[in-house]
């Protein structure tokens, strides 16, 4: 996997400083909510994804479990395609990067991230394109004018750390992340990545 020297971030803080894994899974019998837990390789956990039920934009917060506090909050716009989800961030953050989702239906399901990096040094809006890489859309690209800097695959649930479901699959992400990468920017793509790939059916790719 290709990488460029630069560095990307939502959250500055949560860049890594070598190649990185991470697991996203997707909490079984709370799809509609739409709850999620990102695990590092030594399978303990970095940030918790909390749906709120009731929120007919399907509202989630990255939380970061040692403090409780919500980084962001993850919001869909189902009949705008041109801004199918955006951020939040709390009202007390004073920098409120910008970060849009576009859908690219030509091919498969294919999406455009525009958002400020925030690792920059001067004020940097970028575009990030995340592809399948094949037709079963078991593994997808996400790339900085050309350079792959996270790899995503789809892996069963029981490969991953966390319970499993007995009747149901439950979606999992395998993440290959790059030096310099946000870590939290890669944990909200693999959300959406789950929205826009339901199904049971959960295959590690070769």
């Amino acid at each position: 996997m290709g990488a460029d020297s630069r560095s990307v971030a939502l959250y500055p803080g949560y860049i890594t400083t070598q190649p990185t894994r991470l697991i996203v899974k997707q909490h079984f019998g709370t799809t509609e909510s739409g709850d999620f837990t990102c695990f590092r390789s030594d399978s303990s956990v970095l940030f918790e994804v909390v749906g709120q039920r009731r929120s007919s934009s399907r509202r989630r917060d990255l939380v970061e479990p040692a403090t409780g506090e919500s980084l962001f909050q993850l919001r869909r716009r189902y009949l705008n395609l041109n801004e199918q989800w955006y951020l939040e961030f709390p009202g007390d953050d004073p920098r409120q990067p910008n970060f849009s989702v576009a859908m690219k239906w030509k091919g498969w399901a294919n999406f455009d991230i525009t958002m400020d990096n925030m690792a920059a040094s001067e004020a940097e809006r970028i575009i990030l394109e995340i592809r399948a890489r094949n037709v079963r859309h078991t593994t997808w690209d996400v790339a900085l004018e050309g350079h792959n800097i996270i790899e995503a695959r789809k892996i069963p649930g029981v490969d991953a750390p966390g319970e499993t479901s007995r009747i149901r699959n439950n979606p999992a992400w395998e993440l290959d992340v790059v030096e310099g990468a946000d870590l939290s920017l890669a944990s909200v793509i693999a959300v959406i990545l789950t929205d826009n790939n339901p199904g049971n059916l959960w295959s590690r790719s070769h």
